[in-house]
């Protein structure tokens, strides 16, 4: 979706996150799989139309 936004390639997208991990964790980034996105999923589903095969979204809070 950030691609699409920002009409970027996927790619740039993910060097970005990869280029600046840390600072980005320290904002309030984090990536969600296995049991932490099942939760998460449940707790938003009727705000956010997840695909169903989601097995991992990159979240960010708004510190």
């Amino acid at each position: 979706m950030a691609a699409d936004f920002y009409e970027v390639d996927i790619r740039t997208i993910t060097n970005c996150l990869n280029d600046h991990e840390e600072e980005l964790k320290n904002n309030g980034y984090r990536v969600l799989k296995g049991k932490g996105l099942k939760d998460f999923k449940l707790q938003f589903d009727k705000e956010i139309d997840f695909p169903t095969k989601t097995t991992v979204l990159g979240i960010f809070d708004f510190r």
